[in-house]
């Protein structure tokens, strides 16, 4: 397995790395405030 980078490929795993970073980071903020609109909407109807 080839392990050694040139610069060019090192500098866009780099940019792949931030917008992964990125994304996932928007995913995992997608999933709480679905949670959290979820869970208000299943206990408003109560507490009302």
């Amino acid at each position: 397995m080839e392990t050694k980078q040139r610069a060019p490929e090192s500098k866009l795993d780099g940019v792949t790395y931030v917008i992964a970073t990125v994304s996932a980071f928007l995913m995992f903020v997608a999933v709480i405030s679905a949670a959290v609109v979820y869970f208000i909407g299943s206990t408003l109807p109560y507490a009302v």
